[in-house]
Protein backbone atom coordinates (compact mmCIF):
# COMPACT_ATOMS: atom_id res chain seq x y z
CA UNK A 1 0.00 0.00 0.00
CA UNK A 2 2.78 2.44 0.88
CA UNK A 3 4.41 1.86 -2.53
CA UNK A 4 1.20 2.91 -4.31
CA UNK A 5 0.77 5.94 -2.04
CA UNK A 6 4.36 7.03 -2.67
CA UNK A 7 4.13 6.45 -6.44
CA UNK A 8 1.11 8.75 -6.62
CA UNK A 9 2.62 11.46 -4.43
CA UNK A 10 -0.05 10.97 -1.77
CA UNK A 11 0.15 11.16 2.01
CA UNK A 12 -1.43 8.48 4.21
CA UNK A 13 -3.42 9.86 7.15
CA UNK A 14 -4.80 7.82 10.04
CA UNK A 15 -7.33 9.30 12.44
CA UNK A 16 -6.94 8.83 16.16
CA UNK A 17 -10.39 10.13 17.15
CA UNK A 18 -13.25 8.12 15.66
CA UNK A 19 -16.55 7.31 17.35
CA UNK A 20 -17.98 4.68 14.97
CA UNK A 21 -20.36 7.33 13.63
CA UNK A 22 -21.58 5.09 10.79
CA UNK A 23 -23.21 2.69 13.26
CA UNK A 24 -24.15 4.85 16.26
CA UNK A 25 -26.89 7.35 15.30
CA UNK A 26 -26.40 9.62 18.31
CA UNK A 27 -24.77 13.00 17.63
CA UNK A 28 -24.34 13.84 21.32
CA UNK A 29 -22.61 10.52 22.06
CA UNK A 30 -20.31 10.84 19.03
CA UNK A 31 -19.26 14.36 19.96
CA UNK A 32 -18.78 13.53 23.63
CA UNK A 33 -16.70 10.44 22.76
CA UNK A 34 -14.43 12.38 20.41
CA UNK A 35 -14.01 15.37 22.73
CA UNK A 36 -12.98 13.02 25.57
CA UNK A 37 -10.15 11.56 23.52
CA UNK A 38 -8.94 14.42 21.32
CA UNK A 39 -5.58 16.00 22.08
CA UNK A 40 -3.17 18.37 20.36
CA UNK A 41 -2.29 16.87 16.97
CA UNK A 42 -5.33 14.59 16.79
CA UNK A 43 -6.94 13.76 13.47
CA UNK A 44 -10.72 13.42 13.85
CA UNK A 45 -12.85 11.29 11.55
CA UNK A 46 -16.57 12.00 11.20
CA UNK A 47 -18.15 10.72 8.00
CA UNK A 48 -19.97 13.14 5.69
CA UNK A 49 -23.70 13.19 6.36
CA UNK A 50 -26.11 12.91 3.44
CA UNK A 51 -29.85 13.24 3.22
CA UNK A 52 -31.18 9.96 4.57
CA UNK A 53 -27.68 8.66 5.43
CA UNK A 54 -25.82 9.50 8.64
CA UNK A 55 -27.77 12.75 9.01
CA UNK A 56 -26.89 12.78 12.72
CA UNK A 57 -23.27 13.44 11.78
CA UNK A 58 -24.01 17.04 10.82
CA UNK A 59 -25.04 17.76 14.41
CA UNK A 60 -22.10 15.70 15.71
CA UNK A 61 -19.74 17.84 13.63
CA UNK A 62 -21.29 21.06 14.91
CA UNK A 63 -21.06 19.99 18.56
CA UNK A 64 -17.52 18.67 18.15
CA UNK A 65 -16.31 21.86 16.47
CA UNK A 66 -17.93 23.99 19.19
CA UNK A 67 -16.24 21.86 21.85
CA UNK A 68 -12.87 22.20 20.16
CA UNK A 69 -13.25 25.98 19.83
CA UNK A 70 -14.14 26.27 23.53
CA UNK A 71 -10.90 24.46 24.30
CA UNK A 72 -9.00 26.86 22.00
CA UNK A 73 -7.86 24.15 19.57
CA UNK A 74 -6.67 25.17 16.12
CA UNK A 75 -8.97 23.43 13.63
CA UNK A 76 -7.59 22.45 10.24
CA UNK A 77 -8.85 20.33 7.39
CA UNK A 78 -6.37 17.93 5.78
CA UNK A 79 -5.32 20.51 3.16
CA UNK A 80 -4.53 22.99 5.93
CA UNK A 81 -2.58 20.34 7.79
CA UNK A 82 -0.59 19.46 4.67
CA UNK A 83 0.22 23.14 4.10
CA UNK A 84 1.67 23.36 7.62
CA UNK A 85 4.13 20.50 6.94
Amino acid sequence: MQTVIDSRGMIHIISDSFANDTAIPDAYWISKYILKRVKTGSVILIHMPEKGVREWNLEAMRMTLEGLMKRKFDILNLTGLQNKL
